[in-house]
């Protein structure tokens, strides 16, 4: 989708408005946003669980760019680009479903 996603520190420090890139293991569903853990990347192209956690809105119209929306489940990995706003939400421009596509390492 981009450049390589953001690690939890990232995430953790990012300012209102700014644009994030990031890797999430949804962890909970509503009707109108997702939680997920944040992913790092690892050296050996594998990703780990980090210790942050993001809110992502989910409005219908946001496109996703590989797979398709009945792919976001819990459980599920997905990559999302977007700004932070002021309530620590991400507003996505995107999503991609990583599912089936990566490694998660313990």
């Amino acid at each position: 989708m981009g450049p390589a996603p953001a690690t939890a520190a990232e995430v953790t420090r990012a300012a209102p408005g700014e644009l994030l890139e990031t890797a999430l293991l949804i962890t909970a569903i509503s009707k109108d946003r997702f939680t997920g853990t944040v992913l790092e990347l690892g050296a050996d192209a594998g990703y780990r669980c980090a210790s942050a956690t993001l809110s992502v809105a989910w409005p219908a119209s946001v496109p996703v760019v590989m797979g398709t929306i009945d792919g976001v489940i819990p459980g599920a990995v997905i990559q999302a680009q977007g700004r932070l706003t002021a309530s620590g939400r991400l507003e996505p421009r995107r999503l991609a479903i990583l599912t089936g596509y990566i490694q998660l390492r313990s």
